[in-house]
Parts: structure tokens; sequence; C-alpha cells
């Protein structure tokens, strides 16, 4: 949930995308936000995790 409404937050608004397969289910969160740095995506479902943003972010 937590990731929904951190897209909504920076990202304005969100799209969400449910697909399911025999094997799988994938949801899929796609907002306009600032993105998530290459550099936090292994760690972005950690408990506590936070990424902290810089405002010279490109």
């Amino acid at each position: 949930m937590n990731l929904v409404d951190n897209a909504v937050k920076w990202g304005g608004s969100a799209d969400l995308e449910l697909t399911c397969d025999p094997t799988a289910v994938t949801l899929l969160v796609r907002d306009r936000g600032p993105g998530i740095p290459a550099e936090a995506l292994e760690q972005v479902f950690s408990p506590f995790f936070l990424v902290v943003w810089r405002t010279n972010r490109t």
C-alpha cells in the first residue's frame, strides 16, 4: 500500500494494472513522479527502507 501512496504523493496520480496467469499475479503501479533511483531498486520493498531524495536529481 505504501508504494501506491507514494506514487500518488510524488506523482499526483497513479495507474494500477493487475494481471494474472496460472503461476503469478502482477501489480503494475505507474506514476509520473521523480522515480526510484537505480541504486535503491533492490531495497525498495525492504521494511523501513527510505529513499533520500536530492533536490538536484535528473
